[in-house]
C-alpha cells in the first residue's frame, strides 16, 4: 500500500526543524499527506511526580515553569511548521479542515493532553509517523512520544536524527533477524523498498545460525526487488553499533529494523540493540513493532 498521510510529532524542541525538513521530504516524494502534530503536556499532569509534600505556593511555581516550557515549545514547533510550509510553497492547514483529497500538503494542529494518549488516537488515520531521535537521558517529551508511537499505535516509526540528516532512502539496509517485529518493518518499508535505488540485508551470526536472508531475498524479489546480503559474526561487539557499522559501510543511507521487545520504555529504558540504535544512529532508522 502506498503512503498517503504521514504524521510528524513536532517536540518544540533543538531537532524539530530537521526532523520537519525529513518528514516533509518522505510525504513529497509519496504525493502524501504532511501532518504536523504538536503535543504538550498539560502542566498540571506532572504534579503527581513533584508535587507531593509541597507547599501550595511551590506547587503553582512548577506550573508557571511546565506553562511557560510548554508555551515555548509550542511557539517553536509551530514557526518550524510555517517556516517549512512557506520554503515548500505551500499553505499551513488547520488539521481540522486540511484538504480533503489525495496529495502534497502539509497540516497543523497542537493538543494539550497525555502524549502517549493523543498520539496513540492520530495513528490510526496515517500511514507513517515520523519522529526526531530523542536523547534518552535529556529529552523525556520526545522520548515518551516515541514510546508511544512504537508501543500503542500499531504503525510504522521514522526516527530521524540530529545534525540534519534527510531521508533520501536511496539505499536501504535491513537488519533481519526473522523476527516478527524485523517482519513488520520489511511490510511497513516495502513502499521505500521499492522506491530504493539499492538494499543491503544483514543479519547477525549467533551461535553458529544466521537468520534466513535466501528467504527474505526470496520474499523481496516476489515483490520485484533484489538485495544484496551481509552476514556479521555475533563476535564483533555491540549488535546495534555493528548493525549501524554494517549498514554505513555497505552506503546505506538509512535502515529497517523491528522495536524492541520488552514490556515499557520507562522500565527498560528500550534494552539491548534499539537502546543502541536510539543513542547512536547518524541514519534514518524505520522501525515497527
Amino acid at each position: 500500500m502506498p503512503i498517503a498521510a504521514v504524521l510528524v510529532i513536532a517536540s518544540g524542541g533543538a531537532r524539530t526543524e530537521g526532523c520537519l525538513k525529513a518528514a516533509a521530504e518522505v510525504a513529497e516524494r509519496a504525493d502524501a499527506v504532511l501532518d504536523i502534530l504538536h503535543v504538550s503536556l498539560d502542566p498540571r499532569m506532572a504534579l503527581p511526580m513533584v508535587g507531593e509534600g509541597m507547599a501550595a505556593g511551590m506547587i503553582q511555581d512548577v506550573i508557571e515553569r511546565n506553562e511557560q516550557e510548554g508555551h515555548a515549545r509550542r511557539s517553536k514547533a509551530r514557526k518550524a511548521a510555517e517556516a517549512l510550509a512557506a520554503s515548500k510553497g505551500q499553505q499551513l492547514l488547520e488539521a481540522s479542515v486540511g484538504t480533503g483529497r489525495p496529495g502534497f500538503s502539509i497540516t497543523w494542529q497542537a493538543l494539550q493532553g497525555s502524549e502517549t494518549e493523543i498520539v496513540k488516537a492520530a495513528a490510526p488515520y496515517r500511514d507513517l509517523i515520523v519522529l526526531d531521535r530523542p536523547d534518552l537521558e535529556e529529552d523525556a517529551y520526545a522520548t515518551v512520544c516515541v514510546e508511544a508511537a512504537l508501543m500503542e499505535t500499531g504503525r510504522a516509526v521514522l526516527l530521524i536524527p540530529p545534525g540534519g540528516v534527510g531521508a533520501a532512502m536511496r539505499h536501504i539496509a535491513i537488519a533481519w533477524d526473522g523476527s516478527a517485529f524485523a517482519t513488520r518493518a520489511v511490510a511497513a518499508a516495502l513502499p521505500f523498498l521499492s522506491d530504493a535505488q539499492q538494499i543491503t540485508m544483514v543479519a547477525v551470526e549467533e551461535s553458529g545460525k544466521t537468520s534466513d536472508l535466501g528467504a527474505l531475498s526470496r520474499y523481496l524479489a516476489c515483490h520485484g526487488l533484489s538485495a544484496k546480503s551481509k552476514i556479521v559474526p555475533s563476535d564483533s561487539g555491540d549488535t546495534g553499533a555493528v548493525l549501524l557499522e554494517t549498514a554505513a559501510a555497505a552506503g546505506a543511507d538509512t535502515l529497517v529494523m523491528g522495536g524492541y521487545g520488552h514490556s515499557r520504555l520507562r522500565e527498560f529504558i528500550f534494552g539491548g540493540v534499539t537502546e543502541s540504535v536510539l543513542r547512536s544512529a547518524g541514519m534514518p532508522v524505520l522501525m515497527a513493532h
